[in-house]
């Protein structure tokens, strides 16, 4: 089994959703585990929409039609069906609808985990949808629900030991009926992703005795490490 993680450049725009499906094809008939960060700047675009919503600015709902028509104009490159992508979008955009139509607590950093971690929800999401159209069979797992964290918001530690179980079980399902499962670390554990993405997913990877990680940081090419025999896609 291999684990991919593929950083938000490399999966910018709709040429990036299709790259990362050829080097998935590249190893068709392994079993693979592939996370995924939130598509190109989305992150930063969350953290505006974040500062709206706790600011009570109107501004909150444009930010949030910006970033539905940024995954949505992907969908719409991706595949002339793109509803079908759409209206599972839909399902993590009226979620993030319902909290911001809602009073906010007054901690920052709770809201920051509860609503920037739809970044990758939305991100993984849409391509989990589209390989499953083009017949590149795949589950969606959240993350949220198999790892483990303490109670630090936005600098949570990660306990592995509580946590491997949890992942090995979920990993051991999908790979029962799918060959590939597609997550996110995000939420309290998203801290790991984004200022450790390659220790994150490296302890993915030893939890559910991996191969060694593949990282995916661009769109261009792959091509293997010379002093590893981790595989690593620039």
């Amino acid at each position: 089994m291999k684990v991919f993680k593929f950083g938000g450049a490399s999966v910018k725009d709709a040429a990036g959703v299709k790259n990362l499906q050829h080097i998935l094809d590249l190893y068709t008939g392994e079993q693979l585990v592939v996370v995924i960060s939130a598509i190109g700047k989305t992150t930063n675009h969350m953290e505006k929409l974040l500062d709206a919503y706790l600011a009570d600015s109107e501004t909150v709902w444009t930010l949030f039609d910006e970033l539905k028509q940024k995954h949505y104009t992907i969908a719409q490159e991706l595949t002339a069906d793109a509803k079908v992508i759409t209206d599972k979008l839909d399902e993590q955009l009226n979620a993030l609808a319902n909290i911001l139509s809602t009073r906010h607590s007054d901690q920052y950093d709770y809201e920051y985990d509860r609503i920037v971690c739809y970044g990758e929800l939305l991100s993984t999401t849409l391509i989990s949808t589209y390989l499953n159209m083009v017949g590149k069979k795949n589950q969606w797992i959240d993350a949220r629900t198999i790892i483990r964290t303490d109670s630090t918001y936005r600098e949570a530690k990660v306990d592995w030991d509580a946590s491997e179980g949890s992942i090995q079980v979920a990993i051991a399902r999908c790979m029962m009926n799918n060959p590939i499962a597609i997550t996110q670390i995000s939420g309290k554990a998203a801290a790991v992703s984004y200022k450790r993405p390659i220790v994150a997913t490296s302890t993915l990877g030893s939890t559910i005795r991996s191969t060694p990680a593949a990282l995916a940081r661009s769109t261009t090419s792959a091509r293997s490490s010379s002093n590893s025999s981790r595989k690593i896609c620039e």
